[in-house]
């Protein structure tokens, strides 16, 4: 019978035992540290610097001790796990049989007692996020709790300009405020940040709208796809449907070009509207700034100066 190897793995106190626990594709990663007691308050605040780092910037250091006897349970827990696996399917009814139960048990045993120790320690230690460091238990009693709530402020610095349009958007709306004769009669759903104002133009100083804008400035051009990733992750957060949203009231302001199928389209063109309708087609365009596009000021201004001109209504498109 298989006993496996005399020795698991050796924890390095101070290491990084359990790394991205809710990592993966999620942009804010959780972190669970458990250091050595004797060095702790060195180490929590090298690890606080090291937070600082812009690399750092979207990841949670969940910190705690490392358990006192943790060592021998993790080298006790490896062992009977490796002696489970070796020998589950070929033990003899029996004793080897009953050893085996037993190594299961133990495994199952060793587990809930390191859980419960580690949760206590992370319980009684601290939450560090850039720079920033929060004993656990001036959040909640419970790690759960504690981590739930540290980890919603953590989310709102994190997407800080999620507000500037984080408001649901119609997955139509892209499409209506392009083809809209007159955005001052555009259902509120279909312009849920009100990005047209009350004569009809497009609000080029919403903050959203500045917010894509100065993205293409300084990139010179986009393609759909990369520009929706950018917005729906940090510091945006933004749906995708509301990236479209904020191209189209760029597009019919004429402030952008549109670029689909090797081929440059106006802002209202029904292939624009049929580019950007959805995320499948808004993937496959291109997006760049245009060349000596008047202010909205301006625009403003000269629908102004016609209307007085000529005693109608004009849209400062």
């Amino acid at each position: 019978m298989a006993t496996g190897r005399s020795s698991g793995p050796v924890l390095v106190s101070g290491a990084d035992v359990l790394s991205q626990v809710a990592a993966g594709a999620d942009p804010i990663q959780v972190v669970v540290t458990l250091l050595d007691p004797a060095e702790y308050q060195t180490q929590l605040s090298q690890l606080a610097l090291r937070s600082t780092d812009p690399q750092e910037h979207n990841r949670l250091y969940a910190c705690g001790q490392l358990p006192a006897g943790w060592h021998d349970q993790v080298r006790d827990l490896y062992r009977a796990g490796e002696i489970v696996r070796l020998n589950q399917h070929s033990a003899r009814p029996g004793d080897e049989a009953q050893y085996v139960r037993s190594q299961q048990e133990l495994t199952r045993r060793l587990m809930r007692e390191l859980g419960q120790k580690v949760r206590q320690s992370l319980e009684n230690g601290s939450f560090i996020f850039r720079g920033s460091q929060t004993a656990a238990r001036t959040e909640a009693s419970t790690l759960p709790g504690a981590l739930g709530k540290r980890l919603k402020d953590v989310a709102e610095l994190t997407y800080e300009k999620y507000n500037l349009a984080g408001q649901p958007t119609a997955a139509e709306a892209a499409v209506q405020f392009l083809q809209a004769k007159d955005l001052t009669t555009l259902p509120t759903q279909f312009d849920p940040l009100g990005l047209a104002d009350s004569n009809g133009a497009v609000r080029a100083d919403h903050p959203a709208l500045v917010a894509v804008a100065d993205y293409l400035r300084r990139h010179l051009q986009a393609d759909g796809r990369p520009l929706l990733d950018v917005f729906s992750g940090p510091p945006f957060g933004w749906s995708k449907d509301t990236t479209r949203y904020l191209v189209a009231a760029l597009l019919r302001d004429g402030r952008i070009k549109l670029r689909t199928g090797g081929q440059d389209v106006s802002g209202t063109s029904t292939e624009a509207r049929a580019a950007i309708g959805n995320t499948s087609g808004f993937n496959r365009v291109t997006l760049r700034l245009a060349d000596g596009v008047p202010s909205a000021e301006l625009r403003n201004k000269a629908a102004f100066r016609l209307e007085e001109l000529t005693t109608e209504t004009v849209s400062p498109r």
